[in-house]
């Protein structure tokens, strides 16, 4: 067997029932603080800066300047993926760390195949292919 093959019968085995995962869930405890640190987690990636805030001054969870600061340019550049505009979308995200791309591949990648579906989707299919083999086929 290959190291990518999968094992069936072994994950078989690892099956649990509904009944024992739900006791399981039951007698996991999770604290306060740890509860708050998700609660904030959401509110910062999702964007909600004013609830992050009112949240922050209720529960006084840490929160830092950067997290806050970072809030609007990450709602940025994903608007701008959402409407189609990629490379005004790496040209913020570039803006925003210089790093992002440079240090995560799977998310170069993803901008990368998501701006080849945009031109294709605009039935550009040359410049597709083209910006593929220059752009994709490198990562």
């Amino acid at each position: 067997m290959h190291n990518q093959d999968v094992d069936l019968d072994e994950i078989a085995d690892k099956k649990i029932n509904l009944e024992k995962w739900q006791n399981d869930l039951k007698n996991i405890k999770i604290s306060k603080y740890d509860m708050n640190k998700l609660v904030m987690n959401f509110f910062l990636i999702e964007g909600y800066k004013e609830a992050a805030q009112r949240f922050q001054e209720e529960t006084q969870t840490e929160i830092s300047n950067f997290d806050l600061n970072s809030i609007q340019p990450r709602i940025n550049i994903r608007q701008l993926i959402l409407n189609g505009q990629i490379d005004e979308a790496i040209n913020e995200l570039n803006n925003f760390n210089q790093k992002i791309l440079l240090e995560n591949k799977d998310i170069n990648f993803s901008i990368k195949l998501q701006k080849c579906i945009e031109l294709i989707k605009k039935n550009e299919i040359d410049s597709a292919i083209n910006y593929a083999q220059q752009e994709l086929l490198t990562l």
